[in-house]
């Protein structure tokens, strides 16, 4: 009877440690487990689209460099040393959209409203969107006008054109 009550604990024993490991995996706030965003892909124009995002600590001393991949693709956003009065959490989300009638590549950058003393700068590789543009237009969203309004048209250099960025917004490329 001994070895029997043995056996069973051990059993009991095994069966308590698979319900807990199994009760223990990634959780939604695991920091192991995937953003269910990073995994949508919406159709846009009838192509699927990643929907890209990436969050970096940024030091105020130092500034540092986020690297943005979207499919084949590497765009940056480059904070400068002392751009920003204290270290920041910063979080780029970027969606390919339909912007004004035409197909651009959204950026949504957070904590919203963060400013910059310095230009940030935002690299984008065209050939996301138009491997043969020769310029490249910025705009941002402005929620009192109710739509999209040109800030910037610069020079595809080299298949890459930069932004300068001074304050978080929602922002978008196109050709």
């Amino acid at each position: 009877m001994g070895r029997m009550l043995r056996g069973f604990s051990i059993v009991s024993i095994a069966v308590v440690l698979a319900a807990a490991m199994a009760f223990t995996g990634c959780s939604n706030n695991s920091p192991l487990a995937p953003d269910p965003e990073f995994l949508t892909k919406p159709i846009v124009n009838g192509v699927l689209s990643t929907v890209a995002v990436v969050e970096k600590v940024i030091s105020a001393e130092d500034g540092g460099l986020i690297l943005i991949s979207r499919d084949a693709y590497q765009h940056s956003f480059a904070v400068q040393p002392n751009a920003i009065l204290a270290d920041a959490r910063i979080s780029v989300k970027s969606t390919k959209e339909k912007v004004n009638g035409v197909t651009a590549i959204v950026f949504e950058f957070g904590p919203d409203g963060l400013v910059f003393s310095q230009a940030a700068n935002l690299n984008f590789q065209m050939s996301e969107l138009n491997s043969r543009a020769v310029s490249a237009k910025l705009y941002y969203y402005d929620p009192s006008a109710g739509g999209w309004v040109l800030q910037a048209n610069r020079s595809v250099v080299s298949g890459h054109v930069n932004f300068d960025i001074y304050h978080f917004s929602k922002y978008a490329i196109s050709d």
